[in-house]
């Protein structure tokens, strides 16, 4: 049991594991975005692809993905127990496994960043610089702004997750928290750490929205990219290219291969040899077996769907009534300090609302998913608010002066806003069908979703079929992804 692992070592290996992710993610996702953005090398549709297409896969999924490949029945030997009998190694897999989950949030954000910080200065910097000072020097400390953003946001939602240190039994804050709210051992030393933790990242969440009023963030367009300001410097292209393939293979093909190879993976005894080999056969009946988690599936998709409505509603109307410099900076740091409050705590707050309110609210918890779609608000409403706030800035740019000339409404130009509302509405849903650590303690008897059955199944290796179930999350991931780039970026009813 973790439960009893002093609270200093718990910090220590929550500063390793999560700084560690956010460093490594972070550092892969600029060499990418820089091939993609700046360098604009051979390939690039394909980088930018791979990287962002897995944006959305949940992370038991990554973790079933490694452990598929690498794991006691994977093709290379290398699992849970090793992990176990080898600290150092255990908190090595969580940084790799959740580097793998935040590359693609790493690159998104570092390739917005990069677009916006190309000028023509790039190009006066090159007529006194290097291609590679340039690079270091210049473009990439421009962009310091969203490299801290991307170092902050895969920091705090490594943090806030218990899924993978669960798995390799790496005690976190965010683990042992969980383990003495399990077992009823909660330390009031604990939940004071991880409380001041979330009040802290609340606080810096809300004081950067505050000045980005002010700076009118969401209002500013995007620079155009210099096409051909590095095209003459072949070596360092092509050197950057093999990089940025190598990094995409790594944290992005491989995964997806170990889950293939894993679904069609047989192992016979042939006399006294053990032969293992790859079976069509058996990776089409591992695919047929999705029907298997058919209650699982129904029970991720309805909870994910109330709380994506739920959460659409909210992030709306918090977007609207509340515009002004100090409203903003409150919500964002009210919604920031959610985000970054460790799951175990989610589940603590419902738990203790349940067990001290009357009867019916404790009915409410054991005969509905009520508390498991308000636990979930933690996470979806964030980001549904920021996608929200940032659309409503843009809106109000760019339709203001129309609106008040021609006497339109809103309902004129409401294609404007089809993009962020689709995209809030499927990034939501995403993570409310992969989310596990806000309600794992508060499902009602009887419920049991697609992230739970995961999470058993992992700590017992992985099977075919749970290879299987994880391909086809893929999948729906990946298409997820698609959907939302594939929604044009803004319109109206009318083009005249």
């Amino acid at each position: 049991m973790q439960w009893d692992t002093h609270l200093a070592r718990a910090i220590q290996n929550s500063l390793i594991v999560s700084g560690g992710s956010a460093v490594l993610s972070t550092l892969l996702g600029l060499v990418v975005a820089l091939c993609v953005v700046v360098l604009r090398t051979p390939c690039r549709r394909i980088l930018s692809w791979s990287a962002i297409s897995l944006i959305l896969v949940p992370l038991y999924v990554q973790a079933t993905a490694w452990s598929a490949g690498f794991g006691a029945q994977g093709w290379v030997r290398w699992n849970q127990v090793t992990a176990v009998l080898n600290s150092n190694y255990a908190v090595l897999a969580c940084i790799w496994i959740h580097a793998a989950a935040g590359l693609p949030i790493a690159f998104l954000l570092l390739s917005v960043g990069l677009r916006r910080s190309l000028n023509d200065q790039t190009q006066i910097s090159l007529l006194d610089r290097s291609a590679e000072r340039t690079l270091l020097r210049f473009t990439v400390r421009k962009t310091y702004p969203w490299l801290v953003a991307s170092l902050f946001f895969v920091f705090v939602w490594t943090n806030s997750d218990m899924v993978v240190t669960n798995l390799f039994q790496v005690p976190t804050v965010t683990e042992i928290f969980y383990q003495q709210v399990q077992f009823d051992k909660l330390s009031t030393w604990t939940t004071f750490v991880a409380i001041l933790y979330s009040v802290v990242a609340g606080l810096c969440i809300g004081y950067v929205a505050y000045h980005a009023v002010e700076r009118k963030i969401g209002f500013e367009t995007e620079s155009i990219a210099l096409t051909g300001a590095f095209q003459s410097y072949k070596r360092l292209r092509w050197s950057m290219l093999f990089v940025a393939l190598g990094i995409v293979v790594m944290f992005c093909l491989v995964p997806v291969l170990s889950l293939c190879i894993k679904a069609g993976w047989s192992v016979t005894l042939e006399g006294e040899h053990v032969r293992r080999f790859w079976n069509l056969k058996t990776f089409t009946q591992s695919m047929l077996g999705l029907s298997s988690f058919r209650d699982e599936i129904g029970w991720s998709v309805s909870i994910a769907i109330y709380a994506t409505v739920f959460g659409l509603f909210a992030s709306w109307a918090l977007a609207w009534f509340f515009s002004s410099r100090w409203q903003v900076a409150i919500v964002f740091a009210l919604l920031g300090f959610g985000l970054a409050l460790p799951g175990p705590a989610i589940n603590l707050f419902f738990h203790s609302l349940s067990n001290s309110g009357p009867e019916w609210i404790a009915n409410l918890r054991d005969d509905s998913v009520v508390f498991v779609v308000l636990a979930l608000q933690f996470r979806c409403l964030p980001i549904a608010y920021a996608i929200h706030w940032i659309a409503m800035q843009r809106f109000r740019q760019r339709y203001r002066d129309p609106m008040a000339m021609d006497d339109s409404s809103l309902w004129t130009h409401r294609l404007a806003l089809v993009r962020p509302t689709v995209s809030a509405c499927v990034i939501s849903f995403c993570i409310a069908f992969a989310n596990l650590e806000t309600h794992l303690l508060i499902l009602p008897p009887g419920v049991t979703t697609v992230a739970m059955r995961s999470f058993e199944l992992l700590h017992y290796g992985v099977q075919n079929k749970e290879a299987g179930l994880s391909v086809c999350l893929v999948a729906f991931s990946i298409g997820a992804s698609l959907l939302i780039h594939s929604i044009p970026f803004q319109g109206t009813t009318s083009r005249t």
